[in-house]
């Protein structure tokens, strides 16, 4: 089962290579607090148009108690 949350907040790093955002995000209702956290990208498109210092909105799906960041946009 794959639960999907909405997800905004700050872009603080990328790293492509490892597959990862960085992101200080805002509350995610019903899953956690706002904090500074790394997240595994669905695919290396999700960070493509984003970069350090952008704002976003996007999609973080939890899969088997993992977390992945699915979508994200610059808002």
């Amino acid at each position: 089962e794959v639960k999907t949350y909405p997800v905004t907040g700050k872009v603080v790093a990328v790293d492509s290579a490892k597959g990862t955002v960085t992101l200080d995000h805002e509350d995610i209702p019903g899953l956690m607090q706002a904090m500074e956290m790394e997240f595994r990208t669905a695919s290396p498109s999700v960070v493509q148009s984003v970069a350090p210092g952008d704002t976003v909105a996007g999609k973080l799906e939890v899969r088997s108690g993992e977390t992945v960041i699915s979508e994200l946009k610059q808002r």
